[in-house]
């Protein structure tokens, strides 16, 4: 039988709450939060270090994300949460004190679901995981890419930006950045919003 880090983190974490410790007075508890968190380091190292190695930007635009997973225990998602974020933020700090790469944290809200050619934000415009296509201007590419065009518009903007617009707000009447030619068929007299 395989065990897990998890399944042994809850048997450990089980056990000293039956004996009426607290997890993180256990040897064993501690060394496998400790190899998460080795593991967590050495792969946040590997990424940003590979992204600096073969692109040396001089900023970095990143979301704002929870680092919670839905098939994790309670337990476990905590452990990520609380060092997730210091190990990117540590490496961030190294990167900008050895590089001179600044970082910028944006809202992450919605760039999934918005077009980055026209500003139009409907959850039925990702169609899959790697597919999207703008139910108003008829905008395709590859999800990830418009997600990124979409933190790299939002990294000038102040944090919350979204959701202090005075209404009404309509990002469909924003003027449109791309031509026909790069697959914007934008047409407010022939296009429907809702249209699927």
């Amino acid at each position: 039988m395989l065990w897990s880090p998890e399944i042994i983190a809850t048997l450990i974490a089980a056990s000293q709450q039956r004996a009426g410790r607290k997890p993180r007075d256990s040897r064993r508890y501690r060394a496998l939060v400790e190899d998460v968190r080795g593991f967590l380091r050495t792969e946040v190292g590997r990424v940003l270090n590979r992204l600096v190695e073969q692109g040396k930007p001089r900023e970095l635009a990143l979301e704002r994300l929870d680092f919670r997973h839905s098939d994790l225990s309670p337990r476990l998602n905590a452990i990520l949460r609380n060092c997730g974020r210091s190990i990117i933020q540590d490496k961030l700090r190294d990167l900008e004190e050895r590089f001179g790469i600044t970082s910028t944290e944006v809202n992450a809200a919605y760039t999934s679901q918005t077009c980055s050619c026209c500003g139009y934000v409907d959850n039925r415009n990702r169609r899959d995981q790697k597919t999207f296509v703008c139910l108003w201007c008829g905008h395709r590419m590859h999800a990830d890419l418009n997600a990124a065009a979409n933190i790299e518009a939002r990294r000038a903007r102040p944090n919350g930006w979204l959701f202090q617009v005075s209404w009404p707000f309509f990002p469909w009447t924003s003027i449109c950045r791309r031509t026909p030619e790069d697959g914007c068929f934008r047409d407010a007299e022939t296009r429907d919003p809702g249209a699927g």
